[in-house]
């Protein structure tokens, strides 16, 4: 379990891989391409189990086991 926040969004990584996001979506940060905020954990569809989820200012990244990074 993880939980990374900035100045707006916030996302948790559960012990199954998943990655939730909520919060500010400008940039679409959530995971989500929208412009409105998401206020309820939405689940970030990934094509891999997150190991790790790292919030920045406008931007989200998550790596799998593998090393493998996806960032939206």
């Amino acid at each position: 379990m993880q939980i990374s926040a900035n100045t707006n969004h916030t996302c948790a990584l559960n012990t199954s891989g998943q990655v939730f996001c909520w919060g500010a979506n400008a940039h679409s940060q959530t995971g989500f391409v929208s412009s409105e905020a998401e206020w309820n954990p939405r689940q970030v569809p990934l094509p891999f189990a997150a190991l790790q989820v790292s919030a920045g200012k406008t931007h989200t990244c998550a790596r799998s086991e593998q090393g493998t990074v996806h960032c939206w």
